[in-house]
C-alpha cells in the first residue's frame, strides 16, 4: 500500500497539473451540486476555506451563501493549534495568520459542532478511507465526535456527481 505522504505528493502534483479552466469548471459543478442538495435550504452556518495550492475554489458556494443570507465562517488556527471558526462578514477585512492564510477577526469564534456544514479542503482520499489533507492534521483533529456537523469534502461531492451523471474523465486528486 502506498504511504500517505507518497499519496499526498502524487495527488498534489496531479491537482496542480490541472488547467485553470478545468479547476473553474470543477468548482462551479461542485457549487451547483451543493446548492441543490436536499436540506441545503435550512443550513444557516457554513464554514468554508481559503483555497490555496490548487484546492477546489469554494467561491461559488461562498457567493450562494451570501445571496441567501447564510453566515459564513473561515477556519482560525490558534497559537496552541486549536481549530476554531471565525465569522466572515462580506465587508470584513481578513488578516493573514502565521501561515499566510487569511482569517477573520472574531472575538467569539465557534467550534466545529456549532456549525451546520463545514467544507474541508483536501488533497484526496487514501485507500484506507482517511482524508488526506496537507499533512498537518489540524482540520481532521477538529472533529471530535459524531455529533459534529455534516462535513462535506469537495472532492467527494464532485466524485459522486460524476458517477451519478456519467460524466467522462477522471479526477486526479482522488486516489
Amino acid at each position: 500500500m502506498t504511504s500517505k505522504p507518497a499519496c499526498r505528493r502524487l495527488l498534489r502534483k496531479r491537482r496542480n497539473d490541472l488547467s485553470a479552466h478545468y479547476r473553474q469548471w470543477a468548482a462551479t459543478a461542485a457549487a451547483e451540486h451543493v446548492s441543490a442538495l436536499p436540506g441545503w435550504e435550512t443550513v444557516r452556518r457554513v464554514a468554508v476555506y481559503w483555497a490555496n495550492d490548487g484546492e477546489l475554489d469554494p467561491a461559488g458556494i461562498i457567493s450562494h451563501c451570501r445571496q441567501h443570507e447564510r453566515e459564513l465562517y473561515l477556519p482560525r488556527l490558534t497559537a496552541d493549534k486549536q481549530l476554531l471558526f471565525g465569522r466572515w462578514r462580506a465587508d470584513q477585512d481578513l488578516l493573514p495568520n502565521h501561515l499566510g492564510i487569511p482569517e477573520p477577526e472574531d472575538d467569539k469564534p465557534l467550534i466545529a459542532s456549532e456549525l451546520d456544514v463545514v467544507f474541508l479542503p483536501l488533497v484526496g482520499w487514501h485507500r484506507d478511507g482517511t482524508r488526506l489533507g496537507m499533512g498537518v492534521a489540524t482540520m481532521t483533529a477538529a472533529w471530535l465526535s459524531p455529533a459534529d456537523p455534516c462535513v462535506w469534502a469537495w472532492a467527494m461531492i464532485v466524485r459522486k456527481w460524476r458517477r451519478r451523471t456519467g460524466m467522462p474523465g477522471t479526477w486526479p486528486w482522488i486516489s
